[in-house]
């Protein structure tokens, strides 16, 4: 870890996090899909088609744009839900934008940079596994027809989420390559993959019972995200316990080693354990 979304009749401007609460819903095997929003179908803003460093989005953005926008989202919805965990807190995530216009704490190893990596990661993976669950994309929509056999009378099927797909993409997306290595380069990288771990860890099973008078001799489970909300509150507690990132040489004897392929920790620089007081300067 680092410091480190029914009613049937429903409006085509519908939101991922409106369309998760849908999915929590109408969470049988089959399901009738709400219509994509029109935000998807009208392609990548302006913005996203200018991105300077982020060039994976701008390629996304010209190849397949409704995924780009899906991922966008997501990370829109996931500042909207670092405001709400952190409105009162003496940083309350008010910057403008979001991490692809590089607001300025992000030149900064502070613990609440490492908490914007997570959770605009978290929330990249989230918006396209939400999507592919309500049919919006075709690269990873639901088909509802795969099972794999379990024990005790029940089997893996149903709709997945698409969550391997959301990580995939969110990783693809927010690393930046090409840039000149440093300290802050590689928390940054280890903060946006504790955000998709985040999306692992939290993921629940939902299950639908088959049987004579719901008697559930036969259940079908899957695996589904959780809501952003829920996410953020994990990634929110990994923020009050964000480590100090103490260096090539000294990391493991801070307890940690930024080669794990499971993050434990958020991770932040030498130069600060709380940096609040000292954000409004440097915003």
């Amino acid at each position: 870890m680092l410091f480190i979304i029914f009613l049937l009749a429903i409006s085509r401007s519908l939101s991922l996090v409106e369309a998760f609460d849908h999915l929590q819903q109408h969470h049988q095997q089959h399901m009738v899909h709400t219509p994509p929003p029109d935000k998807l179908s009208q392609g990548c803003s302006p913005e996203l088609l200018h991105l300077r460093t982020y060039r994976n989005f701008y390629q996304l953005c010209r190849s397949q744009p409704a995924l780009a926008v899906s991922a966008y989202e997501g990370i829109r919805e996931a500042m909207e839900q670092c405001r709400e965990k952190m409105r009162f807190q003496p940083w309350d995530c008010s910057q403008p934008g979001t991490i692809l216009h590089e607001p300025g704490v992000l030149k900064y190893g502070y613990r609440e940079s490492a908490y914007l990596w997570a959770m605009s990661s978290a929330g990249a993976a989230w918006g396209v596994a939400t999507a592919c669950a309500q049919g919006w994309l075709d690269e990873c929509k639901c088909s509802g027809d795969e099972t794999v056999a379990g024990v005790n009378g029940w089997e893996w099927g149903g709709c997945n989420f698409g969550v391997q797909y959301g990580i995939t993409t969110s990783r693809k997306l927010l690393t930046r390559h090409g840039l000149a290595k440093s300290p802050l380069k590689n928390l940054e990288k280890h903060n946006l993959k504790a955000g998709r771990i985040a999306v692992k860890k939290t993921l629940i099973s939902s299950c639908k019972c088959h049987g004579v008078s719901g008697s559930c001799q036969q259940r079908t489970c899957w695996k589904k995200t959780a809501h952003l909300s829920e996410i953020s509150d994990h990634l929110t507690e990994k923020y009050k316990k964000a480590k100090r990132n103490c260096g090539e040489q000294e990391n493991q004897k801070c307890g940690f080693d930024l080669s794990r392929k499971q993050p434990r920790h958020l991770l932040l620089s030498t130069q600060t354990l709380n940096a609040a007081s000292s954000l409004a300067s440097n915003l």
